[in-house]
């Protein structure tokens, strides 16, 4: 089944975890055409075993200037080297380095604005570095990527994680929600009406409900058994059922869809 027209749902067929070593970043280097990466999302993540930190720095450096010429955001995970002062000092290590080296263009391609990307937290993050780090995404601009590890995806602590990075809700205009399907991600979003004292709904509910009734019309929805997102994005779609208002319920939702998908897996 197709969506109707105008309604906002996106497959993106890959998303690319890479290693900040040669071979990887020399591939990244070599794309020259936006339509290389148009169906493409990269995401680079530093290695404490590469080359030196102030190599990768540099190298990861031109990755994120290139890919962001060719319209693309590159997604940045420096999580594992967060105990490493040679990557950046403080609670956004390397990350923060980078956004000082993008801060000034290096040619006339750059243009005059600091070239953003998008700062990684994980589901595993303490406390002081997923504060700084939404603070981070503020300042950048271009959004958060959450990266949820299995041995810490818990519901309550994916929420408490959503909760340090104070993302200013009252700047979103609008609810997204990406689940996960066989051959791709399907990626579903809706504008938050303006508030209307008579609606049974917050705007952002009211638009997360819409997100969930474009998931489970489409063909690639699992089902209400599947998992518990998949029942919440049910009832939230028929309109059973209260409190989809909350920032991290799309979150919670998708990660539970993804997370009962990945055990399939394994057992097959």
């Amino acid at each position: 089944m197709k969506p109707p027209p105008g309604r906002r749902v996106v497959a993106f067929p890959t998303l690319v975890a890479l290693r900040a070593k040669g071979g990887e970043l020399t591939a990244l280097r070599a794309l020259s055409h936006p339509e290389q990466v148009r169906q493409v999302q990269p995401l680079l993540q530093f290695d404490p075993q590469a080359s030196a930190p102030a190599s990768q720095l540099d190298a990861v450096e031109v990755v994120i200037r290139d890919l962001r010429r060719l319209g693309r955001h590159v997604m940045l995970d420096a999580s594992e080297v967060a105990d490493l002062p040679a990557f950046g000092t403080g609670p956004t290590g390397a990350l923060g380095q980078m956004t000082d080296r993008l801060a000034d263009p290096v040619d006339l391609l750059d243009g005059p604005d600091p070239i953003a990307f998008i700062p990684v937290v994980r589901s595993d993050a303490a406390e002081q570095p997923a504060v700084a780090l939404g603070r981070l995404c503020h300042e950048l601009g271009a959004g958060c990527a959450f990266r949820v590890r299995s041995a810490t995806a818990g519901r309550d602590n994916i929420e408490r994680i959503i909760e340090r990075l104070d993302l200013d809700t009252d700047r979103i205009d609008h609810v997204a929600m990406k689940y996960t399907c066989p051959d791709h991600w399907l990626y579903s979003r809706e504008r938050m009406p303006e508030p209307d004292d008579r609606a049974a709904d917050s705007p952002r509910a009211g638009a997360f409900r819409i997100v969930c009734r474009h998931l489970i019309e489409s063909d690639n929805f699992a089902g209400p058994n599947f998992s518990w997102g998949d029942r919440e994005i049910h009832e939230a779609a028929t309109g059973r059922s209260r409190g989809f208002g909350d920032s991290s319920k799309p979150v919670a939702l998708a990660t539970s869809h993804h997370l009962a998908y990945l055990a399939g897996r394994s057992a097959a």
